[in-house]
């Protein structure tokens, strides 16, 4: 009786590569910046009528209005508003707001040498040499106008508290990851730095290398809080600088 001997080929099939599922797709990251968009330019117009019809009622000068530090309170408003609206890109923001990293003392070390690095690097490209002008900006009209108690106060919330949070996340907690996380460190990097940077009219090269900073830190330590303190802290500082001056 002959045995019958069946052989199997066996055909090579490469291993398909899955398609990794990311937290906030295309769509998300186009919705949230077009809706951030449409909210500021909203919240703008509806403050500058309102500021307007102020300015008709109790008889006072408009002037200044466009330096106005009301315009980082729309900015938080508008990031409250849109970061309610968007429910994955709120989670995928605040994962990322992590407090344990300050039990570490190398996050300490960590911050303070970002606040070296961007007292060094601003001292170079406005005071050695001459890149750019900070005071171009016309944010020194804020101190020097007569503003008042109660306009220093919305001064220092507005750049010392609401600017640095919102900002940070933004531009690290969202723009940095997301690019990040699709590609390489690197490019998110440049993407965040050069569109945090050409917000900042009048130094765009310095906060651009700011956001470099900014990022980095946020990088090694993986927590926004650290980011947050040191532009926080180095608003303050910039903001007192001014006042006293």
């Amino acid at each position: 009786m002959e045995e019958h001997l069946e052989y199997t080929k066996e055909i090579y099939e490469p291993p398909v590569k899955k398609n990794r599922n990311y937290p906030v797709t295309w769509g998300g990251f186009f919705g949230f910046f077009g809706a951030y968009l449409g909210f500021i330019i909203l919240f703008s117009l509806l403050i500058g009528m309102f500021y307007a019809l102020s300015a008709i009622i109790f008889d006072f000068s408009m002037a200044g209005f466009e330096n106005s530090p009301v315009f980082l309170l729309i900015d938080a408003l508008t990031f409250t508003t849109v970061i309610l609206i968007f429910k994955q890109t709120r989670q995928f923001i605040f994962q990322k707001l992590a407090f344990g990293v300050l039990k570490k003392k190398s996050t300490y070390l960590m911050m303070a040498g970002a606040l070296v690095i961007c007292q060094a690097e601003q001292y170079i490209i406005f005071d050695v040499l001459h890149l750019e002008n900070p005071g171009s900006k016309g944010n020194d009209s804020l101190f020097t106008s007569g503003i008042g108690i109660a306009g220093i106060i919305l001064v220092i919330f507005c750049a010392c508290i609401a600017a640095p949070f919102t900002e940070e996340m933004v531009f690290r907690g969202f723009l940095f990851r997301f690019f990040h996380e699709r590609y390489h460190f690197i490019a998110g990097l440049i993407i965040s730095s050069a569109v945090f940077g050409s917000l900042h009219i009048g130094y765009p090269l310095a906060a651009g290398i700011m956001g470099f900073v900014f990022s980095t830190l946020f990088y090694f330590t993986k927590s926004l809080v650290p980011g947050m303190v040191v532009h926080a802290l180095w608003n303050t500082y910039v903001s007192i600088a001014e006042l006293l001056s």
